[in-house]
């Protein structure tokens, strides 16, 4: 068994995949298994995927059964995934010289369930270093409770909910039946989420390892250009409302679900305005989207409780609140 998967979904990103593939591969830590899922890449993804599975004997290439949305693709390479430890990486994206061994470092230091490093964002034309301002600190989760770590480390302006910053203890996964849920939108954080529930301790590293490239023709903007992105992150919340009801987690959730509403609302807001909607059009796209969803309720609790103590993500509620009154 390999200390570490790495699964890497591939959808037509020939142009970066070389990039992405070498720095996998070039990592200090030898001991993992590289599983690329070709979802039906039509650009020569495949071909490249091909040539390195024959230099490195340490990668496997899986094709999904016909083109899905990159959730599936995340869930057959998880289904696949033989690792002690698993993660992910965007095909489009490239990890820094060591980040894999400092990640165990610090996980074998503290037995860690979960590891999470510091990410540059980088634009064509600048880089944001350190973006998550993390700081290297391990946290009892058991001891402190589930609430508190997500309140203080999923809320922040700057949140680090991403699947490729993080190692995952796999048997986690695999007990708590964590699955990759039918989303366009916010799998990352749904998905870390529900693991950091069940972990005991989680260790946070300052250094940045990840390089997260900020381009027009990435999923998230092809999503936001095309989709209803209030109607998609409504969607996604309900599928996480679903999991802790099928799954009898009301309890272990109870103290987290009016405050992740909240960050929704905001990431709604962030992103209408990222696609260029006039105010009027925003506000009606919210709402719409609300009103037919399982939020409403946990946002007049994240007030009426007092759960939120970030200023300006408790105006955002308000602010939904009242359009959803109107």
């Amino acid at each position: 068994m390999p200390k570490l998967s790495v699964i890497i979904p591939v959808y037509n990103t020939a142009e970066y995949l070389s990039l992405c593939l070498d720095s996998v591969i070039s990592q200090s830590f030898k001991d993992m298994e590289i599983v690329c899922v070709n979802n039906h890449s039509t650009d020569g993804s495949a071909e490249i995927l091909n040539e390195y599975a024959k230099k490195d004997s340490r990668i496997k290439v899986i094709k999904t059964k016909e083109h899905s949305r990159a959730t599936q693709s995340r869930q057959f390479g998880l289904e696949s995934a033989k690792g002690e430890f698993i993660t992910q990486v965007d095909s489009d994206d490239s990890l820094k010289p060591g980040m894999y061994e400092h990640m165990f470092r610090e996980q074998e230091k503290h037995n860690a369930d979960i590891v999470v490093c510091n990410y540059d964002m980088v634009y064509p034309d600048k880089v944001t270093p350190s973006y998550s301002e993390m700081h290297d600190e391990m946290i009892d989760v058991a001891r402190l409770g589930y609430p508190h770590y997500f309140t203080k480390y999923f809320c922040m302006q700057r949140p680090n909910n991403y699947l490729w910053s993080r190692i995952f203890r796999r048997s986690i996964v695999q007990e708590n039946d964590i699955q990759f849920q039918p989303v366009d939108i916010s799998e990352d954080t749904i998905f870390t989420m529900m693991c950091s529930a069940f972990s005991n301790r989680i260790a946070h590293i300052s250094d940045s390892y990840y390089n997260y490239f900020q381009r027009d023709d990435s999923t998230m903007r092809v999503t936001i250009r095309n989709k209803n992105i209030a109607d998609s992150y409504v969607f996604a919340f309900d599928c996480v409302d679903r999991y802790i009801t099928k799954h009898g987690l009301k309890k272990v959730f109870l103290g987290i679900m009016p405050v992740y509403a909240a960050t929704r609302v905001r990431s709604i807001l962030f992103y209408i305005g990222l696609a260029g909607l006039d105010e009027i059009t925003a506000q009606k796209s919210l709402t719409s989207a609300l009103k037919g969803s399982k939020m409403p309720p946990y946002l007049y609790r994240a007030l009426e409780e007092s759960l939120i103590k970030d200023a300006e993500l408790q105006n955002t509620v308000h602010k939904a609140i009242e359009l959803l009154e109107k």
